[in-house]
């Protein structure tokens, strides 16, 4: 399942949706706006932020609960591997928050500027951010920071860590960089959109693919992407200003 997050709602696609026509419609559900979200490690459920709440949607019952209400905008969230956890940014800080208690942490690594997006590796171990034109990795069982080096000039809009390693992949103006965390020096891997003049907003990795990805762009378009070809395997437009993407794991490859 794909989920696109825009600013008018949520759209959700099967993977017999994907595999249609390039100028396959997904409809969109402007019941459940959200900044940013993320799925629940048992697929049943998605996790929404709006302004400064946090909210869990269960698909099969279109129910709509809300977890956590602060003060100040929540800017982004990932949930744990075992699904009992969101991990958000509040301004320059990141927190927990249990999923079955609504219990918040104390935060997990202060930071000197606002942080603007947020990545977790699939075992959890470690939680990449990024604040403004800068991103680290941080290490859950050590602590340690590491910043990633050799980035182009522009600012950074999302991050996500592959799904079946821990390299990291970047959206950066009109490109989605990829770096190794064992070797952050520079990136391995540099992808264009294919066929958009906009700036990249959103990326998801395939649960079911080593090398397929999907790529969303402030025109309206999401393409997916293998990343050792470095070219698109089907492109999607539509209408609306994205604000991120992800792939859920279902029962049926979605490549």
């Amino acid at each position: 399942m794909l989920a696109i997050v825009t600013g008018n709602g949520i759209g959700f696609a099967d993977p017999s949706r994907l595999k249609q026509s390039l100028t396959a419609t997904i409809p969109v559900s402007t019941s459940l706006k959200c900044t940013t979200s993320s799925w629940a490690s048992n697929n049943t459920q998605i996790y929404l932020a709006s302004a400064s709440c946090i909210k869990r949607y269960t698909m099969s019952e279109g129910l709509l609960e809300e977890l956590y209400s602060g003060s100040d905008p929540v800017t982004c969230l990932v949930m744990t591997d075992n699904g009992d956890s969101v991990i958000f940014a509040v301004d320059n800080n990141i927190y927990a928050l249990d999923c079955n208690s609504s219990e918040i942490t104390t935060p997990i690594c202060p930071n000197k500027g606002p942080v603007t997006a947020l990545a977790l590796a699939n075992d959890s171990s470690l939680l990449a951010l990024v604040t403004g034109y800068e991103v680290f990795v941080h290490n859950m069982k050590t602590t340690a920071n590491t910043m990633l080096k050799g980035l182009p000039d522009g600012k950074i809009s999302c991050c996500i860590f592959h799904y079946h390693s821990t390299k990291l992949l970047l959206g950066i103006g009109k490109q989605v960089l990829v770096y190794n965390t064992s070797n952050p020096s520079a990136p391995v891997n540099a992808i264009n959109f294919p066929g958009s003049s906009g700036r990249i907003v959103a990326i998801a990795s395939s649960p079911f693919s080593t090398t397929l990805i999907a790529m969303a762009t402030s025109k309206g378009d999401v393409a997916l992407v293998d990343l050792d070809k470095k070219q698109g395997c089907a492109l999607f437009q539509f209408h609306y200003v994205y604000r991120s993407i992800l792939r859920k794991i279902s029962g049926h490859p979605e490549s």
